[in-house]
């Protein structure tokens, strides 16, 4: 609440014990509420009657109500005062928020930051492993896919590339069939090429081909029914291997084909009953040797 000079009428702060412009007296219960600290950042001058700090504006010290005398040096020296006071009091404030800093723990942003990096890491690792692992399988894969007359022949015995000799070959003879279509052993070799350079499709159609001129050849029906195998129709490989092992009855790598197929539409029993056709047919050839290594194996 604002106080006014009784005597000249002048707005009193609550700290003032005198009229700094009349120098009247003030009551004292008036003076209760004093705090020089207010003064810090003015420019004072020091009463030379009581030792009161006085704004530099006024004429009577608002403590005895002497008549100020400002000179110089009394107000220069509270002004150096002042000075040191502001400088080192936003020290300590600086000390003070950098142990608050030290201290706190990390933000929940921050927190949130490093959560995402190590999911981001941990996906990350999980889609190697998943590269990894596909290309594991896939050299597995390639271990078990089958040749050309005997599904359970290795890898190693393919061609391991795209051979360009190859593909200009099959181009030369497929341009020859098509001007002489009745020439099966030129047809019967471009189904050949055809199959070695992994073209199964096109060459189950050669082979068909071929066969429409020579029905009874049980080579190339198997043949064609190891195209069937390499792409999933294992129905028209099981039909073709059939129908070649009734021209040709005692076809050992015919059975042992068959049983694959039959392991591949899970049919465990006709598998092995076809495995052990295969051994009984000559037990010490590759054929029955690895007839009778499947047959240990399932």
């Amino acid at each position: 609440m604002d106080r006014i000079c009784q005597e000249c009428g002048i707005r009193l702060e609550q700290e003032y014990n005198f009229c700094p412009n009349c120098g009247s007296s003030i009551k004292k219960s008036f003076a209760n509420n004093s705090d020089s600290s207010e003064l810090k950042n003015t420019d004072v001058v020091i009463c030379s009657n009581c030792g009161e700090e006085n704004s530099k504006d006024i004429l009577a010290c608002i403590s005895c109500g002497a008549k100020l005398n400002t000179n110089r040096e009394s107000v220069k020296t509270k002004i150096e005062k002042t000075k040191r006071d502001e400088i080192r009091k936003p020290a300590n404030r600086n000390t003070s928020q950098k142990t608050k800093i030290k201290n706190s723990p990390p933000s929940t942003s921050a927190s949130t930051k490093y959560l995402e990096k190590k999911k981001i890491y941990f996906f990350v690792g999980i889609a190697v492993l998943l590269v990894i692992l596909i290309i594991l399988l896939s050299g597995i894969l390639d271990l078990s896919s089958p040749s050309r007359q005997n599904i359970a022949e290795e890898v190693s015995e393919q061609s391991s590339g795209i051979d360009l000799s190859a593909i200009s070959k099959i181009n030369d003879l497929k341009g020859y069939v098509e001007k002489n279509p009745n020439d099966a052993n030129a047809i019967l070799d471009l189904a050949n090429l055809r199959f070695d350079s992994g073209f199964f499709e096109d060459a189950s159609e050669n082979y068909q081909q071929y066969l429409e001129l020579v029905p009874k050849n049980a080579d190339a029906r198997i043949d064609m029914a190891v195209c069937y195998y390499n792409l999933q129709q294992f129905d028209k490989a099981e039909t073709e291997i059939i129908k070649a092992l009734e021209f040709s009855p005692n076809h050992q790598t015919g059975y042992l084909n068959l049983g694959v197929v039959y392991l591949a539409k899970q049919n465990l029993e006709k598998a092995k009953e076809c495995f052990n056709r295969a051994v009984n047919i000559d037990p010490n050839s590759e054929i029955g040797k690895k007839a009778n290594s499947l047959l240990q194996t399932h």
